[in-house]
């Protein structure tokens, strides 16, 4: 399953949070999620690996937005290939492990 999921407080059961057999439009619906990482807003991005994109899903939100990549797998800067893991500076700024490119990324993101 394609998807990203948060333990509950007891730790016993856990809760879809991003993605699933479920997911309907694009925006909700990965393919191989890779790295996650939490914003200071507890916003959460995921490499979405085989979808060649970042995607950042808005606390409480019920579908993502791309970030980065998100233009097909290729070498370009607005393109990822196999996005691998996700970094935040102390500035806010993302950095992504574009594997399939090796290289790392920096992304300045704006507010949404």
């Amino acid at each position: 399953m394609n998807a990203v999921f948060k333990l509950t407080d007891n730790s016993s059961e856990s809760i879809i949070v991003a993605g699933g057999e479920d997911a309907g439009d694009e925006l909700t619906q990965l393919l191989g999620p890779a790295g996650i990482i939490l914003d200071d807003s507890d916003n959460l991005y995921i490499a979405d690996e085989f979808n060649y994109r970042v995607v950042c899903w808005e606390k409480g939100a019920r579908e993502g937005r791309i970030v980065a990549g998100g233009k097909g797998d290729g070498q370009r800067a607005n393109q990822l290939s196999n996005p691998a893991d996700l970094a935040f500076d102390t500035y806010g700024n993302l950095y992504v492990l574009d594997f399939g490119n090796t290289r790392i990324q920096k992304f300045i993101l704006n507010s949404p």
